[in-house]
């Protein structure tokens, strides 16, 4: 197959959003001290804004909650924190220190200086390890969702501690293209993934296939999308399609030995449920994949309650309660 129409299948690493229309709040930055440590401002659990100055650029990112562990969720790709307003709203906050930030390009982070270098998936890992040490989290869960999902594995891969992973709408597959005409199912909306430039047009038919139709899509995750930098769509895909410098991601679940989630929607019009049944996984969570009826791509957006549930399920199951230490 041509490489072009192996693009056309590939990652639908691809997602938004925002729930927008509320109130702008001020913004503070978070410095860091002589010994590497954040001076945390009042904000830093209120849900704020914030943001971190780092070797990728400036970073964008909530927090809210203290107590147990920390969940650190991850994007996809068009998409922004804001996507993951309805576990931050929820009683996740009252347990467990929850953090979302922005990947560079998207949302309020800055554009990429040096995109080549930065809009990877094994970039955005190693940022992901960089937030969690300059804000000490830990322990930590990594909750990411489509192109969220893959740089959660690669941050693993990379060593950076975890207690655990959560993916959702994301098959372990890659770099290469190798497995991925059985990982990702063929989409008119698929092609859009590493486009550059988007139609008006195409803003709305991206959001709607990924978010799972027009219903859940509103003005805050059209935003996303079409604010998001076209450079970090396309140099993505063309970097993880020509196996660039990651790991494996199919034999890495198969021997890492920390706890897998996977919590999928089982009308996912971009995974393959059969691809994701048929991997070997060394530590997957209850044994099985854990999908959603009549869901589409997004659970975490289109299933808000159960999908919170079975997140604080896996959290309790890591042993984390309400102290952070599991018991």
């Amino acid at each position: 197959m041509k490489l072009f129409k192996i693009l056309i299948l590939l990652l639908p690493l691809a997602l938004f959003a925002c729930k927008q229309g509320e109130e702008a709040k001020p913004a503070t930055s978070v410095q860091a001290t002589d010994a590497g440590a954040p001076v945390l401002q009042k904000s830093v659990r209120a849900g704020e804004t914030q943001f971190l100055e780092t070797s990728f650029g400036k970073l964008a990112f909530i927090e809210k909650g203290e107590g147990a562990a920390t969940i650190l969720f991850i994007h996809g790709n068009s998409a922004s924190k804001s996507i993951f307003s309805k576990q931050f709203e929820s009683r996740l906050a009252d347990r467990y220190h929850l953090v979302a930030f922005d990947l560079p390009g998207h949302g309020e982070s800055d554009n990429a200086k040096e995109p080549q270098n930065t809009y990877t998936i094994q970039s955005y890992a190693k940022l992901v390890g960089e937030l969690a040490n300059t804000l000490q989290l830990e322990p930590l869960v990594l909750v990411g969702w489509s192109l969220g999902g893959h740089i959660a594995i690669e941050a693993a891969a990379q060593g950076l501690p975890l207690a655990g992973i959560v993916i959702s709408g994301t098959p372990p597959v890659g770099p290469g293209v190798e497995h991925m005409g059985e990982a990702f199912i063929p989409s008119e909306s698929m092609g859009l993934t590493g486009k550059p430039d988007f139609t008006d047009e195409e803003v709305v038919a991206f959001a709607n296939e990924g978010m799972g139709g027009a219903e859940f899509v509103n003005d805050g995750i059209l935003k996303a999308v079409a604010r998001t930098d076209g450079i970090a769509r396309q140099t993505m895909l063309t970097d993880w399609s020509t196996a660039g410098a990651g790991h494996e991601h199919r034999p890495f679940v198969a021997q890492w030995p920390q706890p897998i989630a996977v919590l999928q929607g089982e009308e996912d019009a971009f995974v393959s449920g059969d691809y994701l049944r048929s991997l070997e996984w060394k530590n997957l969570w209850r044994g099985e994949i854990q999908f959603f009826a009549g869901i589409g791509h997004a659970p975490f957006w289109q299933a808000p309650e159960q999908f919170n549930e079975l997140l604080e399920d896996f959290l309790e199951d890591l042993g984390y309660h309400s102290k952070g230490e599991p018991q």
